[in-house]
This record gives C-alpha cells, sequence and structure tokens, in this order.
C-alpha cells in the first residue's frame, strides 16, 4: 500500500523547495512565512 503524503509532508516539501529556489536566487531576506515559523 501507498501511503498518501500527510498535508505537513507536504508542506515540509513545499518549504524545502521554495528555500533551494530562493537560495539558488541570491535572495538574502527571508520570505515572510518563514519568519513567522518557530523551530
Amino acid at each position: 500500500m501507498v501511503r498518501q503524503p500527510t498535508l505537513k509532508q507536504l508542506r515540509y516539501l513545499c518549504a524545502v523547495a521554495a528555500s533551494t529556489l530562493w537560495a539558488r536566487a541570491g535572495l538574502s531576506c527571508e520570505p515572510e512565512h518563514a519568519q513567522r515559523r518557530r523551530g
């Protein structure tokens, strides 16, 4: 059986992909939602 990815996993993958794109773009400022995130 293939488990369906959870919303939490999807959001994590999106965050990782976005961070990679921003890093490649050379952006020095973190996006708004990244600053609000607490880890």
